[in-house]
């Protein structure tokens, strides 16, 4: 009984230190995820489809945008459960924000899969707002997760003098984003290969559809610098097919 209690009053005495020190408690924390469209990306039936692929990694951030984490997809499909290790305070109802992604709008390569550099490597974003439901010892769950792409994906079709043509690269400036965006994005599509179609990622912050954005292309065709502006009406989650008339 005497070594029980040295024992209690051993944990006790390093849980204070550690509140005296500031050390942040550490839980596992797990989050389901409902069945719907979240994350990786191919195309069916000329729709984008997208899916979790085990493996994938999550970023854990509280309500002040501070780390906290990582968590791992622990299976493939269109649900999943992540599930990692955390760092900092937990109390039930606390507002937890999930990243999939941090991504690279600025340099692109005009495809939706397969390379290294795809949208779904570098682009593909998407975000959830979950609250922690229960804490048990160090185990914390939230309520289900339900992401949202954060960026259109726009299938250019590059046409000159009405004839399908494949581009060397291009870039697109885009603008006409409401509060909160930015004054502009510039975004640089540098094609392995020479395609007539380019998948383009596109932020689209707070923009709605109903808030159409202004883009300036600068296209490179066999060589051939050419310009041209149009405009968009777009919204994050969206996938759109256009044709570029140089």
């Amino acid at each position: 009984m005497r070594k029980i209690f040295i024992y209690l009053a051993a944990a006790l005495f390093l849980l204070s230190c550690n509140k005296e020190l500031g050390v942040a408690p550490t839980y596992t924390l797990t989050v389901e995820v409902g069945n719907e469209r979240t994350r990786a990306l191919n195309l069916e039936s000329d729709t984008i489809k997208a899916a979790w692929a085990e493996g994938e990694e999550v970023t854990v951030r509280n309500g002040s945008g501070d780390y906290l984490g990582t968590l791992t997809a622990q299976s493939s499909g269109t649900s999943t459960t992540l599930t990692g290790t955390i760092t900092g305070d937990m109390y039930v109802n606390r507002k937890l924000v999930l990243d999939f992604l941090s991504p690279a709008y600025e340099n692109q390569d005009g495809t939706l899969t397969g390379n290294t550099t795809s949208i779904d490597k570098v682009c593909d974003y998407a975000t959830a707002s979950v609250k922690v439901k229960s804490i048990e010892g160090d185990t914390v769950t939230t309520d289900e997760a339900h992401f949202s792409n954060r960026q259109a994906i726009v299938r250019f079709k590059i046409k000159l003098n009405d004839i399908d043509v494949p581009a060397d690269e291009m870039t697109i400036t885009v603008s006409g984003y409401v509060s909160g965006g930015p004054s502009s994005k510039t975004i640089s599509v540098h094609p392995q290969r020479q395609y007539d179609e380019l998948y383009v990622a596109i932020p689209c912050y707070y923009n709605t559809e109903s808030e159409a954005l202004t883009l300036s292309f600068n296209v490179v065709v066999m060589g051939i610098p050419l310009t041209k502006n149009a405009s968009m009406n777009l919204k994050n989650g969206g996938f759109y097919r256009a044709t570029l008339s140089l």
